[in-house]
């Protein structure tokens, strides 16, 4: 099953100086891949990504103790992976249930 990447906001996205800046909500679904959970650019509503930012915004109803979580940009890949790590910080176990958690990601691209 893949991650539900949805537009909360407004528009599509808004001008950052130079860039676009758009605003996503990723649910998380039931196995939390090693390594990240990937998302690509068209799903963030850009075609290059400079930038993302993630943070968690919905915990609620997973079972797992996520506690923060970042996004690291793939050099010339045009994705993302979205990491989620527990309080001791770290990054939480492979095949983890991770469904019910909802980051918010912020990017900058074109």
């Amino acid at each position: 099953m893949a991650v539900t990447v949805t537009n909360p906001a407004s528009l599509p996205f808004y001008i950052d100086g130079h860039q676009k800046r758009t605003h996503r909500r990723i649910a998380m679904d039931a196995a939390y891949p090693t390594g990240g959970e990937s998302v690509t650019a068209a799903q963030l509503g850009l075609n290059n990504i400079d930038t993302a930012d993630a943070r968690i915004y919905s915990s609620a109803t997973t079972t797992v103790n996520a506690a923060s979580a970042t996004a690291a940009i793939q050099t010339g890949s045009g994705t993302i992976k979205v990491l989620v790590y527990d309080e001791t910080p770290a990054q939480i176990a492979s095949d983890a249930d991770v469904d019910g958690l909802v980051i918010d990601v912020t990017a900058r691209g074109y």
